[in-house]
């Protein structure tokens, strides 16, 4: 597929821009924009997560309800690139509708190692399969408007030290392993953008590394689309921007904007490098419509994010993960007049089997996360398929293989009333199951009303350059949820924070962070260890299991408190 040029808009624009301006462009504001540069009209350019669906400016895990599509690494077990163009074109659609114009995504770093914990976000170990997959993914995404955004560039494949580590790659493994989809994207499907990976690659931060992100992406390959960092990834001003790195991200910045603006006053970087990049960041947005219709001194208030459930989309979801694990043929047995399958629909008992089927279980975490549409657990679908012609379905969860506590949501928490403030603003459709109350508290003593009060779907956050509305400096936040149990049971909750927390239970603190907190593995490495406790809350009556057996149930106001400085 070949890459249409940069629209002559992007170079005009660049003509007209300051170089304070320029360093505006090519600095993010948040989480998911760069700067707007209201004198010329020019909007933010808006990104979204991730390979599985458009997650849109929500939190990890929540958001915008949206498209969920089976995980990369089923994906291209399908050997379709046809199918993956598909994937693409409807993924573009979900970008559209959270008001974005780019799609981070594919990630196209290769299973090196079973430890690595975003294999699950990659195509495979295969550098062909991968660079076949990903040019069918980026060709469908790119056909509709939206630009993709190739990642981790490159050898970002292990976990250990992920932000930091240098990956030590001779040339000739580059060029035959590392590099080959990323070529394909580049050459083959045209990709608008580019993210640089944490790591150092021979020594050199990828962010910063002159051979690969000019000698090679734009040198050898042709490439004339924006290079983004990835988040928190950019470590130095000058060296950055001389390599070749165009966007620095989130914000608020600690590289580029004033601080690239400085350099050019030093001398440290030429002025003409600083508008360079911020054409190929304009560059992106020439080509995904934004700016077709400037108007100077106005920018266009970005549309509200939209939530779609299209049934063609469902149906390719369903297409997609079938066509990923079904390796067997449902043939005629020896001596058989029928297929062996479906098996007889009506059995008399059916035991399930595992703690995994009461969950959904549909995605990793990260960039991957997201809410969908709709979510069906495996016993739930076995009980709707099967209780209407009789047969038992009897569920026995075993033992749980979970390294932390389960996440507190929707299956295990009361939903909040419909009167409950926030929730008419925050709905988006009627699956939300809003169950956790978040209040935010514009002082750090504990103390006075809330600055914002916000419904939430799980008892999870996770805030980076954009805070809650209100919060102007050390805030203290306090969210409330209600969960029910079986009458007499002992519960064990545990909390984890990137900050001072407690959790409380009915009143009484069962998990305390406030004083010394081992460092942990949650929020990127910045949260605590997990600290747990146990809770016996009083019956309070009868309740019913999904399932129809009748148990008393004991209910148990829960509150977690964390102070933020």
């Amino acid at each position: 597929m070949s890459r249409p040029p940069i629209p002559a808009m992007a170079d005009q624009l660049v003509g007209e821009l300051t170089v304070a301006e320029a360093a505006l462009v090519v600095a993010g504001f948040g989480m998911w924009h760069n700067h707007r540069i209201t004198r010329l009209g020019i909007g933010a350019i808006k990104v979204t997560d991730g390979p599985v669906g458009a997650r849109g400016a929500g939190e990890i895990g929540s958001g915008t309800p949206s498209l969920v599509l089976p995980c990369p690494t089923s994906m291209a077990a399908t050997w379709d690139p046809d199918l993956l163009q598909r994937a693409g074109a409807a993924l573009a659609d979900e970008v559209r509708d959270r008001s974005a114009s780019v799609l981070l995504a594919p990630t196209v770093n290769l299973h090196r190692t079973p430890l690595a914990g975003r294999n699950f976000e990659c195509f495979g170990e295969d550098p062909h399969l991968t660079a076949r997959m990903a040019v069918g993914y980026i060709t469908g995404v790119q056909s509709a408007g939206v630009s993709a955004c190739v990642k981790h560039f490159v050898a970002n494949d292990q976990e250990h030290e992920r932000h930091s580590i240098s990956a030590e790659v001779s040339e000739r493994a580059l060029r035959e392993l590392y590099l080959v989809p990323f070529e394909a994207a580049v050459t083959e499907a045209g990709v608008w953008m580019v993210m640089s990976a944490y790591n150092r690659l021979n020594g050199t931060y990828c962010g910063e590394h002159p051979w690969l992100l000019t000698d090679v992406l734009r040198g050898e390959w042709g490439f004339d689309g924006a290079v983004v960092s990835d988040w928190l990834g950019t470590h130095s001003t000058a060296e950055a921007a001389l390599a070749g790195l165009d966007w620095e991200m989130p914000g608020p910045v600690q590289h580029f904007g004033v601080r690239l603006v400085h350099a050019v006053d030093a001398g440290d970087v030429p002025a003409d490098v600083v508008l360079s990049m911020a054409r190929n960041v304009l560059g992106v947005a020439a080509r995904t419509g934004m700016l077709d219709n400037l108007t100077a001194g106005v920018v266009p208030t970005e549309a509200p994010e939209r939530s779609v459930d299209r049934p063609q989309a469902r149906a390719l979801a369903r297409e997609l993960s079938a066509a990923g694990i079904v390796v067997l043929a449902n043939a005629v047995p020896a001596g058989g007049d029928t297929p062996m399958l479906p098996l007889d629909p009506a059995p008399g008992t059916m035991a399930v089997i595992g703690p995994n089927a009461d969950g959904a279980w549909i995605q990793g975490g990260g960039s991957a996360q997201l809410k969908a549409h709709h979510v069906v657990t495996p016993l739930d679908g076995l009980l709707d398929r099967f209780a209407s012609v009789g047969t038992e379905v009897v569920f026995e969860p075993g033992c749980l293989s979970v390294r932390s506590m389960p996440l507190l949501d929707g299956r295990s928490l009361a939903a909040l009333p419909d009167a409950t403030p926030g929730i008419a603003e925050a709905s988006t459709g009627p699956d939300d199951s809003f169950c956790v109350l978040a209040e935010y508290f514009d002082n750090p003593d504990y103390d006075g009303d809330p600055v914002s009060v916000v419904p939430m779907r799980a008892a999870t956050g996770m805030w980076a350059g954009v805070m809650p509305p209100g919060i102007t400096g050390t805030y203290w936040a306090r969210w409330h949820a209600t969960m029910e149990v079986p009458a007499g049971a002992t519960v064990r909750f545990g909390i984890t924070s990137a900050g001072p927390s407690r959790l409380l239970v009915d009143g009484v603190v069962v998990c305390d962070l406030t004083g010394d907190r081992q460092p942990g593995e949650s929020f990127f490495g910045l949260g605590s260890a997990e600290v747990t406790g146990d809770a016996a809350p009083p019956a309070t009556g009868p309740g019913r299991r999904r399932d129809g057996n009748w148990y008393p149930l004991a209910q148990a106001d829960l509150r977690a408190v964390q102070h933020r400085q």
